[in-house]
């Protein structure tokens, strides 16, 4: 009877109502776990309908050290201020890259902090050159996927990314010192478990019941001594493909993402302080900081398709130059055609980079954990997708456009 009655009582009393988590405990645990001179966590990640688990090894040593190994398949490393990467899939070619990654995200930053404390003086405080880089490791959830990654930052400000990422997430406590956080970011049928004793997810749980993918804590070691052959990576196969253009390109995405969301943040702090009016010259202030971080983007995040352009430009003008001396073709309707000829790759350079117009504007959502300021994200979005389209033409477009002319022009010299 006793036990009836307590069961009532508890049914009476409801689910606690889901909240974010107090901002003072997250604070807490990133400052906690940036203070980690190491750490060995693994996971198990379980796709829908897979029957054994692949096992995610992660290790880190501060400040910028990190090696992650899923599986059999890849082993992703930061080390010395480049990204290193084998991978081998079952059928597939083994692929191998090194991209240089400290050099150019400190440039990028320093380039758009520079940028900001011309633009917004009051945010100048939170745009200092200098600061130490470091390795950030993120979890983040896109339709019915589940993306663990480690990035470099400079500056770094936090290890655990989703410290800061689920501050605003509505959780609810569970035994044994945890919250968990349903559907964070609106991911349908989503379930994120965080230990408030560690800062570590402890796991993901996506899917219904049947169908579900799941990545589970297995073991954490908060004390490991890792020497430097622990980050060692095993030979480049002698016939690896090389990746690396393509893993800079996507490297440079993620820093264009993490950059146009602090500037984001940084002005909606100072809107929300009153400490900027959001006026005209606000938004014309923040087109040009804008323009900054897409004119970089516009060339790093392309840098294949970049290279292979130069790379026609190249093949095409040495054609015309051979045309150009060839006595049969000195009449004035084959030069027409031959200047056609040239007129008509201008313009196919135009409509190529004009392709990735629309891609790239689809990727600028705007979420309300920068601000849920609706009204201020409409703004935003309006000034960004102007200040992408002008830089398209700017940055990579007219560059490209004087690249061609001045070797159209050694081709008619001869050279």
């Amino acid at each position: 009877m006793i036990h009836a009655l307590l069961s009532v009582l508890a049914l009476g009393q409801g689910t606690p109502a889901a909240k974010p988590p107090d901002p003072a405990l997250l604070d807490e645990l990133a400052g906690r776990t940036n203070a980690l001179p190491a750490f060995v966590a693994e996971y198990q990640a379980r796709a829908a309908g897979q029957e054994e688990p692949t096992s995610v090894r992660i290790l880190y040593r501060a400040p910028d050290h990190a090696k992650i190994v899923f599986g059999e398949e890849a082993i992703y490393r930061i080390h010395g201020g480049f990204l290193d990467v084998r991978a081998k899939r079952p059928g597939e070619a083994p692929t191998a890259a090194r991209v240089e990654i400290e050099k150019p995200i400190r440039e990028r930053f320093e380039h758009l902090a520079t940028a900001m404390r011309a633009e917004f003086p009051a945010a100048a405080d939170s745009w200092k050159s200098g600061g130490k880089p470091g390795v950030r490791f993120d979890l983040s959830l896109s339709g019915k996927s589940l993306q663990f990654a480690a990035s470099y930052h400079f500056p770094s400000t936090v290890l655990l990314g989703w410290l800061r990422d689920l501050a605003q997430e509505p959780a609810t406590s569970a035994e044994g010192d945890r919250l968990v956080f349903a559907e964070p970011a609106g991911a349908a049928d989503t379930k994120i478990t965080l230990s408030t004793k560690t800062g570590f997810v402890e796991k993901v749980g996506m899917g219904r019941a049947g169908s579900a993918s799941s990545f589970e804590l297995a073991a954490l070691d908060l004390a490991p001594e890792l020497d430097d052959a622990a980050f060692d990576l095993p030979p480049r196969p002698a016939d690896a493909l090389d990746a690396s253009a393509s893993f800079s390109e996507r490297l440079h995405q993620v820093q264009t993402q993490n950059l146009r969301r602090d500037v984001y943040a940084s002005i909606a702090r100072l809107v929300t302080a009153k400490k900027l009016a959001w006026d005209i010259a606000a938004r014309s202030h923040l087109a040009r900081v804008l323009e900054v971080v897409h004119a970089d983007a516009w060339m790093l995040e392309n840098e294949v398709w970049v290279g292979e352009m130069r790379r026609r430009m190249d093949e095409f003008s040495g054609w015309l130059g051979v045309r150009l001396r060839d006595p049969a073709l000195s009449d004035a309707p084959s030069r027409k055609k031959l200047e056609e000829a040239v007129a008509a790759w201008r313009d196919n350079l135009s409509a190529s980079a004009a392709a990735g117009l629309e891609p790239r504007l689809a990727e600028l959502a705007i979420g309300s954990d920068v601000t849920d300021d609706a009204s201020l994200r409409k703004d935003f979005a309006e000034i960004e997708r102007a200040a992408v389209e002008k830089t398209l033409q700017s940055a990579l477009v007219e560059p490209l456009l004087r690249d061609f002319e001045a070797k159209i022009e050694q081709a008619r010299l001869g050279k």
